[in-house]
């Protein structure tokens, strides 16, 4: 897993900048820590954050809703 605050490969090339969070280096802490641990799990997990409920999911949640052909929430 990457140091805790740091996002890991997928989402760290994403252009997080047009997005309502802003470049990562603006998150808050919890919000770092948390992507964090998801992007880190090993097992299918997403994030929803805020009242505009941004999701951040990880590469095993996305196979999963592929594999259901489903979408993710808010997505």
């Amino acid at each position: 897993m990457t140091q805790p605050g740091s996002l890991s490969t997928p989402v760290s090339h994403y252009d997080w900048s047009a997005s309502m969070l802003g470049a990562p280096a603006g998150w808050p802490f919890p919000l770092r820590l948390a992507a964090d641990l998801v992007l880190g799990a090993p097992v299918p997990a997403l994030l929803v954050w805020g009242s505009d409920r941004v999701v951040i999911l990880n590469a095993a949640y996305e196979t999963l809703a592929a594999s259901r052909s489903a979408r993710a929430p808010g997505g």
